[in-house]
Parts: C-alpha cells; sequence; structure tokens
C-alpha cells in the first residue's frame, strides 16, 4: 500500500467550496482597487486550467481563484505535454514536487523534471545552486554568468595540451570464433 501524506492547514473557512460564497463582496471589495495588465511571461492559471492573459487577474478572477476547485494536474500536465521540460516549484517548503512528479510521469510526451528551489531548513547560495543544477540537467536554459556575477565564481578554461587518444583496450579480432 502506498503511504498517504496529509497535514492539517489551519484556516478560518474551507477554501473552494461554497463556504468562500459569503465572503464574495468582501473580496470584490478587497481587490476592487487592482489593475492587473498583460505580462510578458506565460500565465498559466489553476482557476481556468489553462493559459490566461494576466489583464484578466481582476478581483473577480481572485474570488474565483478562491471558490472554485483547483485545476493544478489539468495545467501541469498541459504544461509537460506542450514540450515544457521542466517544472520548477519556487518555494521555501516544497510541497508540489510530489504531484508535479507523479503528472510528469503520467503525461502524454516526454515527461519533465521536477525541481525545487529550496528545502525546510536548507537554504542559501548553496541550495539555490543545487537547484540551478538540477534545472539545467532537466533540460532548463540557466544564465550561468548572471548567477556567478559579483561571486568567487568564475569559468575555468580547458588545459591547453590536446587530449591523448590513446587506447588501452583489446581491438576486436577479425574472423570466426
Amino acid at each position: 500500500a502506498l503511504p498517504i501524506w496529509a497535514r492539517e492547514v489551519p484556516a478560518a473557512i474551507a477554501s473552494h467550496s461554497h463556504h468562500v460564497e459569503g465572503l464574495r463582496e468582501q473580496v470584490l471589495e478587497t481587490f476592487a482597487g487592482l489593475s492587473p495588465r498583460s505580462g510578458s511571461v506565460p500565465f498559466h492559471s489553476t482557476v481556468t486550467g489553462g493559459a490566461l492573459d494576466t489583464a484578466e487577474l481582476d478581483a473577480e478572477y481572485w474570488y474565483r481563484n478562491l471558490r472554485r476547485p483547483v485545476l493544478f494536474e489539468q495545467v501541469s500536465r498541459g504544461l509537460v505535454e506542450s514540450g515544457h521540460g521542466a517544472l520548477i516549484e519556487i518555494s521555501p517548503h516544497p510541497v508540489l514536487t510530489l504531484a508535479l512528479s507523479e503528472t510528469a510521469e503520467r503525461a502524454e510526451g516526454e515527461g519533465a523534471s521536477v525541481i525545487e528551489t529550496l528545502r525546510r531548513e536548507e537554504g542559501g547560495p548553496e541550495r539555490f545552486a543545487v537547484s540551478l543544477a538540477a534545472a539545467h540537467a532537466g533540460g532548463a536554459k540557466v544564465d550561468w554568468r548572471t548567477f556567478y556575477r559579483g561571486s568567487a565564481g568564475k569559468a575555468i578554461p580547458l588545459p591547453t595540451y590536446p587530449f591523448q587518444r590513446k587506447r588501452f583496450w583489446l581491438s576486436p579480432a577479425s574472423g570466426t570464433a
């Protein structure tokens, strides 16, 4: 049997259920001053289940985000199936990587690497560098020059002597054995 992971989340109301409906006017009023605009980074919404223009992230959107079911699996599967090779959870306490890994394994296509940026009690530049390396190994494009700018890290040139091309194993014999 597979283990079941659960954690109690302290909350005043049950989000993504009818219990939120009593807060609709308060949420709309609280977010009424938002002036969303289109962004340059593609945004995939767990409310709509797909790509969404960020100009639509108004007060009504955020109410729907609190009220409707979360379409996380649908969005992450769509990203993997459309060719995204790395899914990165940017969080100080990753909780979605297991679900992302399962979705990536079951999705049609090439699959994807799932990377977390930090872990509990494992933060700082070293952990972030490990995460960047994992993203790079998973196929993500990493701008290493930006990462190392201003630090002690620098590119090291290869040796100037030619690599020796000498074989140390037997060549296959011709003929029949």
